[in-house]
């Protein structure tokens, strides 16, 4: 079954910021690639549960918190943050 990926606007320039400020973008780029593909396929098989009904999941150097609706396959991507050290 195939989801729905969507940003919220703030998540969108937060990864804009985080791409403009980086030494790495190639990283940043494929690491929201990754993300994008990862939710499409199966959004409730990577990641980790967070608060409420929300989940994390990391793929260097991004971190995101997002939030699934199985019924309208759709997946919306909360926030988004660099992962420290990275």
């Amino acid at each position: 079954m195939t989801f729905t990926v969507t940003w919220k606007p703030s998540a969108i320039e937060a990864l804009a910021s985080l791409w403009l400020d980086s030494a790495r973008r190639d990283g940043v780029s494929r690491a929201a690639d990754e993300i994008d593909g990862l939710l499409r396929e199966r959004p409730l098989g990577v990641g980790e549960p967070a608060l409420l009904n929300s989940r994390i999941l990391v793929c260097l150097p991004l971190a995101v918190v997002y939030d699934v609706q199985v019924d309208d396959r759709l997946v919306q991507v909360l926030l988004v943050a660099a992962v420290p050290g990275e």
